[in-house]
């Protein structure tokens, strides 16, 4: 997936970010391990728990684990309930090979497998929505499934974090619907 040569169409821009069109993909079953809600949640204070990552990296450091080889940094997976935007069971990680095995693993890990999906993409380059200048606001990604005739079946959203830069504040996310 090449954003700067043109193969990728870009849906909207700034000074400051671009929305660029990551199409349409099937991803075959893949393997996380995963700080996980385990219960379903709220958007919003009740996933800050979650999103804190500083002691499952020091659990990987510990363990000498590492993601899959060109995985995302990490990987928030909104397991929706019923509906998109509505309870869910929510789980912040890393891919890791699938037969990745670990005697004895804390109880605020698990070591989830997720079914092979389809997915509408987008790739969101710029600030986090706490940042200046942030385009998140712009992803609109329900209504850029719907414009493309793709229905967001409404069980999985994720967002997939490939690059942090707090130097530029132009970070790269994959934003993933999964699609029927």
């Amino acid at each position: 997936m090449q954003m700067g040569d043109g193969s990728l169409p870009i849906l909207d821009m700034s000074d400051h970010y671009k929305i660029y069109d990551g199409g349409e993909h099937s991803f075959d079953s893949v393997t996380a391990l995963v700080q996980s809600s385990g219960t379903p949640i709220s958007l919003g204070q009740e996933m800050g728990k979650y999103m804190n990552t500083e002691k499952f990296w020091g659990f990987l450091g510990d363990h000498r684990l590492e993601p899959l080889a060109d995985s995302p940094r990490e990987v928030y997976t909104y397991n929706w309930v019923s509906e998109a935007q509505g309870p869910m069971i929510f789980d912040v990680g890393v891919f890791v090979p699938e037969d990745l095995a670990l005697r004895e693993l804390p109880d605020w890990l698990e070591i989830k497998s997720y079914p092979a999906m389809r997915f509408f993409s987008l790739i969101y380059v710029g600030p986090f929505p706490h940042q200046q200048h942030s385009g998140w606001g712009n992803l609109r990604w329900d209504q850029r499934a719907e414009e493309k005739n793709l229905i967001y079946n409404e069980i999985v959203y994720r967002e997939l974090y490939h690059r942090y830069d707090y130097g530029t504040d132009q970070h790269v996310t994959e934003i993933q619907l999964s699609i029927d």
